[in-house]
């Protein structure tokens, strides 16, 4: 006979109510973001799944950006040795703008 105790149907759990809405705060300078997931705006909707490397910095132009890349490229830099510098073949940078930190 298994000593395995059955797991408690949904029914038979408490009921702590429904979790509040996320507010989405968008990014703005001088945010620490590093390592943070964002979403991004685009033309086609929103990307999730991603995440911001690096504080928001300017371009020549003025433009506030985000280093941005994918939360599956962010694992594969976080499991790199430290001081590894990022890859940014894979990252690119977004218009802070169209940031969000979800």
């Amino acid at each position: 006979m298994s000593s395995v105790q059955p797991v408690r149907q949904p029914e038979e759990a408490p009921f702590f109510g429904v979790p509040p809405a996320r507010e989405h705060v968008h990014v703005t300078e001088g945010m620490a973001v590093n390592g943070k997931r964002v979403i991004l705006s685009n033309e086609d909707g929103f990307w999730y799944d991603m995440r911001a490397a690096g504080r928001p910095f300017r371009d020549d132009e003025g433009v506030l950006l985000v280093w941005v890349l994918s939360e599956a490229d962010w694992y594969c830099w976080m499991e790199q040795p430290e001081g590894t510098i990022m890859p940014y073949d894979k990252a690119q940078p977004w218009p802070a703008s169209l940031v969000y930190i979800d």
